[in-house]
């Protein structure tokens, strides 16, 4: 069947674009060069230095951004100096997703970088500053980076296929109209994350007074709790439940817990298999809190809500169920809280990787107020995460908008000037 253009439009290797726009292969637009091949040793005093990772997070970098530095000659520095409008480059990654990923830098400090640098060629026109945050970025261009980098253990491009990668440009009204709309989009997202930032810390300030009782909140008719807290083991707040190896995965998904007390989520890795001599898997249900023995101190602990009901965790995990005479989202808290985790680690035991035994971990003492505020605790703790929750989720929705916004944009189906 043959393929409609629409008028206005004309195909090209790398998709149907406007007819005014233009297809470049990057060696004409830029020169390549190698980073800094940096000493570890030299970390921390000196010349600030860009980390790989600040690229990976963000399309462009300022000063402010890096808090990194590295101590080299002022050879050195000459040689590896990142200029204004340079884009830093992640050539080799484990993953195809983080190949070729980029940020322009944008500031005038003296900063070098550890990875790839392209510049743009002297009285090189074609391009506009800002644009390249997003360009790099595009889905087209991201493809062939993706197709180019593909490797037997990690991926990796080198500089010549990278040279022949294929960038659209619309003329330099068009790039500046597209690189200003996206900026105002990733203000929004900018500010967005901040306030995330700001209520999370909030947060963990109002856990260290109310799991500590420094804080003491008011009963629903107005008196303040003036309960005694009392020490108790793990083993009488609650159980471990029985444990039933699954015999068979079926459409069951695996579980694991994310460090840093970021949650329970479904394993990326390899499909999981049950043999006789493997590890053995069990089912979770919902209001289970699963504890990572051998990453508890790390805050590998989370809590089994819905959408994980009736999927299997391995043995390396620990389930606790909490018992009728405690508040269970007053316990996941406080078993969430930084300070519980600190302690834990010292029961943590064994010659290669540590882990808590089960038997320690039920004898861990807490120190608990009555049910009653345990109940009034819990209800503020968990209004807080369902704010953060909600501003989270519009986090998400902004970046998958300006994901699509990208898109139309930076392929021309949609036009702004």
């Amino acid at each position: 069947m043959k393929e409609i253009i629409k008028p206005g439009y004309k195909k090209t290797p790398v998709g149907i674009i406007p007819e005014d726009w233009e297809v470049k292969e990057l060696d004409s637009l830029f020169t390549f060069k190698n980073g800094l091949n940096a000493d570890r040793t030299r970390y921390g005093k000196g010349v600030k230095f860009i980390n790989v990772m600040e690229v990976i997070y963000s399309n462009s970098i300022s000063p402010q951004d890096i808090p990194g530095t590295i101590e080299i000659s002022e050879a050195q520095k000459k040689l590896y100096k990142v200029e204004y409008g340079d884009i830093v480059f992640n050539r080799t990654s484990e993953t195809p997703e983080e190949v070729g990923l980029s940020a322009v830098y944008l500031g005038t400090e003296e900063v070098v970088f550890g990875g790839f640098v392209i510049r743009a060629k002297p009285r090189n026109k074609a391009i506009n500053t800002l644009f390249k945050k997003y360009g790099f970025r595009s889905s087209p261009v991201r493809r062939q980076i993706i197709q180019r980098g593909q490797g037997a253990v990690r991926s990796n491009i080198g500089q010549k296929d990278l040279a022949t990668v294929k960038i659209i440009l619309p003329p330099l009204p068009e790039q500046k109209a597209i690189a200003d709309c996206l900026s105002t989009w990733d203000r929004g997202i900018e500010k967005l994350t901040a306030l995330i930032d700001a209520k999370k810390e909030q947060k963990k300030g109002l856990m260290q007074k109310l799991l500590t009782g420094s804080l003491r909140l008011r009963s629903a008719t107005g008196e303040p709790f003036d309960g005694e807290w009392k020490e108790v083991r793990l083993k009488d707040i609650g159980f471990i439940p029985k444990k039933t190896p699954v015999k068979e995965i079926g459409n069951r998904r695996t579980l694991t817990v994310r460090l840093y007390v970021k949650g329970v989520i479904f394993s990326t890795n390899a499909k999981t298999k049950i043999t006789s001599t493997g590890r053995k898997y069990y089912e979770r249900n919902e209001g289970e809190i699963l504890i990572g023995r051998q990453n508890i101190h790390n805050g590998g602990i989370g809590l089994v809500h819905s959408q994980h009901n009736g999927h299997i965790c391995s043995n390396a995990l620990t389930s606790f169920c909490v018992n009728e005479f405690h508040n269970r989202s007053f316990i996941w808290h406080l078993l969430s809280f930084p300070q519980i985790h600190m302690r834990i680690e010292r029961y943590m035991s064994g010659t290669g990787q540590k882990e808590i035994s089960e038997k320690e971990l039920l004898k861990l003492n807490i120190v608990a107020p009555p049910i009653e505020e345990q109940t009034a605790i819990a209800q503020v703790l968990t209004t807080a995460d369902r704010e953060i929750e909600l501003l989270e989720k519009k986090l998400v929705a902004m970046k998958e908008q300006k994901k699509g916004l990208m898109q139309v944009l930076l392929t021309g189906e949609k036009r702004l000037v």
